[in-house]
C-alpha cells in the first residue's frame, strides 16, 4: 500500500494487476479495458531552442531540469468523528479515543511533541418531532445530540511507520486517514543543486550553438526561471481494469434477459513526471513516491546586427564604423 494517497478510508486499493507486458500493465491508455479519471500527465515539452519568426532578431535557449527527492519527514492526518446525546459525553468519548490512540503511538516510539490535535467542529444535531393538532401537523426541530470532529496530526520520518499507525488507529476506533503530506528538511540545498546543474547544462548548449555561427548579443538578453514542487499526493491516478462478459449468446437465443453488472474495482497507482520532458534529471531511478523539483531556465538573446555603417568625413572620405 502506498502511503501518499489522500484517502477517505484506511485501506486503499493501490495495487496494479499486470496481465499484459511487464512494462505495460493494465494502466495503459492504449488498452481497451481501462477507464481513467485523469488526463495525460506528461505533455510533450516545448521546443528548447527557437528563434523569433517575426523578425529573426531573437533566439531563446532554455533548459528543463528534474530532481527526484525522497522525503525525510511526513505528516499523517487522521480524522476523528464522535457523536453523543450530551456535550459532556461527546467531549469525554472523544478524549478517551484520542488518549488511547496517543498512548499507543507513544508506545510505538512516537514523541508526544510529534502529535497535534486540531479542533475541527462541535455542533448540535437535530431531529424532527411531529406535533399532531386537530386539523394539521407541525414538524419541529429538537436537539438530539452533538457531533464533534477533531484531526490528529502525526509527524514521523520513516514511510513504513504509517502501516503501524493505521493498525493503532483502528484499535482506537479511528478509521479515517485523511491525507499524508511529505517534506524534506534540506529542500533549499537541493534547489540550489538543481539550479547549478541547469545553468551548467545551459552553458553547454550555448557553447554548442557556436558551431552555427550565431552572433549573440550578450549585452542584450533577458533571463527567466520557473520553479515548481510536485508532491507525491498530486501524482496518483485511478482506473478501472475489467473485461466485459460477451452478450452474443443472449442475442443468438433471442433472450431479453437483463444483465446485472457487478461494481468494478477502482485501482490507483503513482505516476511521477516522465523523464522525456526534461533535458537533465537528478536521481532518475525511483522506488517509492518522491517529491519532484522542476526548474526551467530560459535566456532570450538578441542577434547582433550584420549591417555595416560608414561615416562620410568633411573632406568626402568614407570610413567604416566598428560597432561593438
Amino acid at each position: 500500500m502506498k502511503k501518499y494517497m489522500v484517502a477517505a478510508a484506511l485501506i486503499l486499493p493501490c495495487s496494479i494487476l499486470k496481465i499484459n507486458a511487464q512494462v505495460s500493465g493494465s494502466a495503459n491508455p492504449e488498452m481497451g479495458n481501462a477507464q481513467y479519471s485523469a488526463a495525460k500527465s506528461n505533455p510533450a515539452s516545448a521546443a528548447r531552442f527557437s528563434g523569433d519568426n517575426s523578425n529573426d532578431s531573437t533566439v531563446t535557449v532554455s533548459v528543463k531540469g528534474l530532481l527526484n527527492l525522497i522525503p525525510d519527514t511526513y505528516v499523517a492526518t487522521f480524522n476523528i468523528l464522535q457523536t453523543a446525546e450530551t456535550a459532556e459525553m461527546t467531549e469525554q468519548l472523544m478524549r478517551d479515543r484520542i488518549n488511547k490512540f496517543k498512548a499507543k503511538l507513544a508506545g510505538s516510539g512516537v514523541d508526544v511533541k510529534d502529535m497535534h490535535v486540531d479542533m475541527i467542529s462541535f455542533v448540535p444535531k437535530y431531529d424532527i418531532q411531529t406535533e399532531n393538532r386537530l386539523f394539521s401537523k407541525t414538524y419541529n426541530e429538537i436537539p438530539a445530540g452533538f457531533e464533534m470532529q477533531k484531526n490528529l496530526n502525526i509527524r514521523y520520518h520513516k514511510a513504513e511507520q504509517l502501516d503501524d499507525f493505521v493498525t493503532l488507529a483502528a484499535q482506537a476506533e479511528i478509521y479515517d486517514l485523511v491525507k499524508v503530506d511529505c517534506f524534506h528538511s534540506n529542500m533549499e540545498t537541493f534547489k540550489d543543486s538543481l539550479r547549478a546543474r541547469c545553468l551548467a547544462e545551459l552553458k553547454g548548449k550555448l557553447k554548442s550553438y557556436e558551431a552555427l555561427n550565431l552572433k549573440l548579443d550578450t549585452l542584450r538578453k533577458t533571463i527567466g526561471e520557473e520553479f515548481n514542487t510536485i508532491s507525491p499526493a498530486s501524482r496518483y491516478y485511478s482506473y478501472q481494469a475489467f473485461s466485459r462478459a460477451s452478450t452474443k449468446a443472449f442475442r443468438k437465443n433471442g433472450s431479453q434477459n437483463n444483465v446485472n453488472e457487478t461494481e468494478k474495482t477502482i485501482s490507483r497507482y503513482y505516476m511521477p513526471l516522465a523523464l522525456e520532458s526534461f533535458d537533465m534529471t537528478i536521481n532518475p531511478v525511483i522506488l517509492e513516491p518522491v517529491i519532484q523539483l522542476t526548474l526551467q531556465v530560459s535566456v532570450k538573446y538578441h542577434l547582433r546586427s550584420l549591417s555595416r555603417y560608414y561615416l562620410i568625413t568633411p573632406v568626402g572620405e568614407s570610413k567604416k564604423l566598428i560597432l561593438k
